[in-house]
């Protein structure tokens, strides 16, 4: 059954190929044998994609041939790779000059592709000889989820997701097309179709048609056809019915030119007031060129699998003992990895089979290992392998070197991806979620949630792709002793290790693998010394990841690796990087994270041209020193720190000039250097449109004058969401931070001792967050704090929800407040603010919820609540201590709030009663608006108000 998935993976080694050589054609015309043995594999390798299109490996019951044939495939993409290994040989050639030399190299080249075209042509006849015997190719309708009598009661586990679909479809929204549901085969998406459209609501509101597609391929005239088929047999529907709904189940290609022009032609034909799509598919271009709303299809729960097992089984054998059937149906359910149709599957193979033969012989192993269990399975799943785009089964090959249930880091994976040449720089977050929406990758349950989120391969997607990688991709695991023992070691591209450590003759075996481009070190493991002469072997090497390794020092011999893209050194106690680094001129990614003994980077980092990440925090940089000139690595997109130095040194500002691609955060700092805006404006921050967040940070204080103009040359994109900027000495701020076209979420302005007038930040629409600390100079917050532009419409900070007021030392009050500013602030802090005397009322805030005043001593009194207010606390602020306690002058308003706190001390109020009663289950900790409610033995409950960082103390 393997051969199948080699069949398609083998066509997508050769769509690939067939790329590479478009592009190379024009590099050969001055050399006419390389010209010509070209032109001969590009017709070599056309003549080979069309015998795979006939291959139909599931016709093939005896198993000598199906071994053959798998044997020939596995052939024919190690030879595909071989292709590969050879073109990419080609800028070498190119780069050197019309030499003697040269001519000599690309004829010794012309006959290596000459002897690579021959083996092939054998292995394509080999191909024929076995194909023939299979007869001609049935055709598949595409048609693979079978409705049965289960649709005629409830889907089990599917109750949200057939409401939500039908919420959706039934939403009068002329810019809705329809719902695609997604996700991979097996988990049930054309029941959860069928049973959607079976709903009243839809019966009533629609006339339903479903249109099949050819093996999942959308053809426009087919289509056409069989809509004016069902519409002309059946025109009464037509004139009872103003909705159409066109269902289109496990569509899995199309072109955006024939789905429009379909979709132009019903509109123009058929007079219906409403036309929508259901569609089902694998394949999430599919809710994109359809316009339709993508309903990610999640895998069941086990109980629910055990659910569909008891149903199935007993839909089947109404004979079957219950309470036999319940246990066994529950230890089966944990080997469906959340898939309906396997557990449907398991179901009908138990109604078959005897329960004692189940107890005894089948429940310790896995579905895979039960033959007709895998048929089964694999047959259900193959329509879509085969449809599937070929860099996601090359992606899938990769990704068996992995374990089962490793946990990938998301811009890890991308950037891996990005290093093999399976994905393209840029569309990596897209492809991640893709993966996501498919259900090939989940979330991992096995990591520490203050991590970054983790993903895992789904247990049957790993399966498959070790279907695709029997002899490209080699995993070493625990106990191998010999690595010449596992694999023929000149097929094998990528390897990881999960054996023990790595002593010196383990090492001269890694040096056989000539053409390995992959080399992951997946465990803790002493290496040791890597041997020079390993790097000059393994030349084709495009990943090295020797993460968490003792590793101390690479050799010098690491230039050799000249094709080389990712390097991955992070977490090891290496303490220094050679200077012949520098020549890997194709370096994309470097891990340097947890290397706190290494000091230095080498010289001529800038070299490094094609860098586009390299992995290091803020306290890297410091540590390392930024490398001078990093202006030149134009394609970086990952610099949390620049530091502006002497421009003489290559630290100065116009460095950021061309450096277009960062994204995340950038701090800057040493402003001070900056001496004036024509010179702040070379560092071209307007252009920076993949940055999220930027900190703007003089160490020292300068001319107000310098800074002012400074701070404007520096504008950023509109698009930036969060600013940070520290120790500014100007008087005024520049207009750009005001404009309300911007698209700001959070601002934190911060020791700026001159400034004596707020900027008009209420202007800004979007702005969620705001922090304003140490302000020296500030003595009143007015009216001129929220703007005084129309395009506001009279509501200022529309979206603010949190507001700090911190270290403003002469600030005396604030006034101006009016009835519909800040409607969403749901927060208000003053802090450290000793001059601070009165707040103006605050009844018309009627989303905060949470009121907070510490170390304000001449605060004489409390202005008006909002009714909304949950928590307020009182911290060092002795006037307005004394009024706020009981029997206080202000006692009346705090005596409804829920929580009051006063200099650490809760106070019991009327208005905690108004908290409703949590529930009771026995030691559980709840969040309730803002408060941890923790429950004691005897089912009391004390409240901890949730702070930044960590609870306070229970009261």
């Amino acid at each position: 059954m393997e051969a199948a998935f080699q069949s398609a993976f083998a066509s997508s080694l050769l769509q690939n190929l067939i790329k590479l050589i478009g592009v190379i054609k024009d590099e050969y015309k001055k050399f006419q044998r390389g010209e010509e043995a070209v032109k001969s594999l590009d017709t070599t390798v056309v003549l080979a994609q069309d015998l795979l299109n006939s291959v139909n490996t599931f016709q093939l019951d005896d198993d000598t041939l199906r071994l053959r044939l798998q044997d020939r495939l596995d052939t024919m993409a190690i030879l595909y790779l071989e292709a590969e290994d050879l073109i990419e040989d080609i800028p070498d050639f190119t780069r050197k000059s019309l030499s003697s030399r040269l001519k000599s190299m690309v004829s010794t080249w012309a006959n290596d592709i000459k002897e690579l075209e021959r083996k092939l042509k054998k292995t394509i006849e080999e191909v024929k000889s076995i194909v023939e015997l299979t007869g001609p190719a049935e055709a598949n309708s595409g048609d693979h989820d079978t409705i049965d009598t289960e649709l005629l009661v409830p889907l089990i586990g599917r109750e949200k997701d057939i409401a939500d679909v039908i919420e959706r479809l039934i939403t009068d929204d002329d810019s809705d097309h329809g719902v695609c549901i997604l996700g991979m085969d097996g988990l049930g998406k054309t029941m959860l179709a069928e049973a959607t459209l079976l709903d009243r609501r839809m019966l009533e509101r629609f006339c339903c048609i479903r249109v099949a597609s050819m093996e999942g391929c959308f053809d426009f005239k087919e289509a056409t056809r069989q809509l004016r088929s069902i519409i002309g047999n059946n025109g009464v529907l037509q004139q009872q019915n103003q909705r159409l709904m066109i269902f289109f189940d496990n569509l899995l290609t199309l072109e955006v030119s024939a789905w429009t022009k379909f979709r132009a032609l019903i509109k123009a034909q058929l007079a219906y007031k409403e036309i929508k799509f259901l569609i089902t598919t694998f394949n999430p271009q599919v809710s994109r060129i359809t316009r339709t709303t993508a309903h990610y299809l999640k895998c069941l729960s086990d109980e629910n699998c055990k659910q569909v097992i008891v149903k199935k089984a007993l839909l089947l054998n109404q004979n079957l003992p219950d309470s036999h059937l319940s246990h066994i149906a529950g230890i089966l359910a944990t080997k469906c990895e959340g898939l309906p149709v396997l557990a449907r599957i398991l179901g009908m193979v138990l109604a078959q089979d005897h329960m004692d033969d189940w107890a005894v012989n089948r429940l310790n192993k896995d579905l895979q290992d039960m033959s007709d269990v895998k048929r089964e399975i694999i047959s259900i799943l193959r329509l879509s392998y085969h449809t599937m785009q070929p860099r996601l089964m090359v992606c899938l090959a990769f990704l068996s070197i992995f374990p089962h249930r490793h946990p990938f880091n998301m811009d890890d994976l991308i950037h891996l991806l990005v290093a093999e040449g399976i994905l393209q720089q840029g569309e990596g977050k897209e492809y991640f979620s893709d993966l996501q929406g498919m259900s090939i990758l989940q979330h991992s349950e096995h990591v520490n949630h203050t991590e970054k989120p983790k993903y895992e391969l789904h247990k049957f997607s790993h399966i498959f792709s070790q279907f695709d990688a029997s002899k490209t991709c080699l995993r070493l695991e625990q106990g191998v002793s010999s690595i010449s023992d596992s694999s023929k070691i000149e097929d094998v591209r990528h390897l990881s290790l999960l054996c023990g450590d790595i002593q010196l003759a383990k090492w001269t075996q890694l040096e056989k693998f000539k053409r390995l481009r992959t080399f992951l070190s997946l465990n803790d493991r002493r290496i040791g010394p890597v041997p020079r002469q390993l790097f000059k072997a393994l030349a084709r090497l495009r990943v090295l990841k020797l993460k968490k390794t003792d590793i101390t020092e690479l050799p010098d011999s690491i230039h050799r690796l000249k094709r080389l893209r990712n390097l991955d050194i992070s977490f090891t106690p290496i303490n220094k990087l050679p200077e012949t680094l520098c020549k890997l001129s194709n370096l994309q990614f470097l891990n340097l994270t947890n290397t706190s003994q290494l000091i230095h980077l080498p010289q001529q980092f800038q070299k490094l041209t094609n860098m586009l990440c390299l992995d290091w925090e803020l306290s890297d940089i410091i540590r390392l020193h930024l490398p001078s000139h990093i202006g030149n690595l134009r394609r970086l997109q990952t610099l949390p720190l620049f530091m502006v130095g002497d421009s003489l040194e290559g630290y100065c500002i116009s460095e950021l000039k061309n450096m277009n691609c960062l994204k995340g955060s950038i701090c800057i700092r040493f402003l001070e250097y900056v001496q004036n805006r024509a010179m702040a404006e070379e560092a071209m921050l307007c252009n920076k449109l993949l940055l999220e967040k930027i900190e703007l940070q003089w160490m020292r204080l300068v001319d107000a004058t310098v800074a002012e103009g400074v701070l404007a040359g520096l504008e950023p994109h509109v698009c930036l969401r969060e600013l940070q900027i520290i120790n500014y000495s100007g008087k005024l701020f520049p207009e750009w931070i005001c404009d309300p076209s911007r698209s700001f979420q959070k601002i934190h302005l911060m020791k700026c001792p001159s400034c004596e007038i707020l900027p008009a930040l209420g202007e800004l629409q979007t702005l969620k967050t705001l922090v304003i600390e140490e302000f020296a100079s500030v003595t009143a917050v007015d009216r001129r704090f929220c703007g005084t532009s129309s395009v506001t419409r009279d509501v200022y900070f529309p979206s603010l929800e949190s507001l700090t007021f911190k270290k403003l030392v002469q600030l005396r009050n604030w006034r101006g407040l009016e009835a519909n500013d800040m409607p969403r602030l749901r927060i208000l802090k003053i802090e450290n603010c000793p001059e601070f005397i009165n707040l103006p009322s605050l009844k018309n805030l009627t989303s905060l919820v949470e009121l907070k005043i510490e170390r304000c001593p001449a605060m004489r009194s409390l202005p008006e609540l909002p009714s909304s207010l949950e928590s307020l606390e009182i911290r060092e602020s002795d006037l307005l201590k004394d009024r706020c306690a009981i029997e206080g002058e202000d006692w009346q308003k705090v005596d409804c709030i829920p929580y009051v706190e006063i200099d650490y001390s809760r106070i019991p109020t009327s208005g905690a009663n108004n908290v409703p009663t949590p529930p009771t289950q026995p030691h559980q900790n709840i969040v309730y608006q803002g408060y941890l409610l923790v429950k004691d033995n005897i089912g009391a409950f004390s409240r901890l108000i949730l702070r930044d960082k960590h609870a306070g103390e229970a009261e």
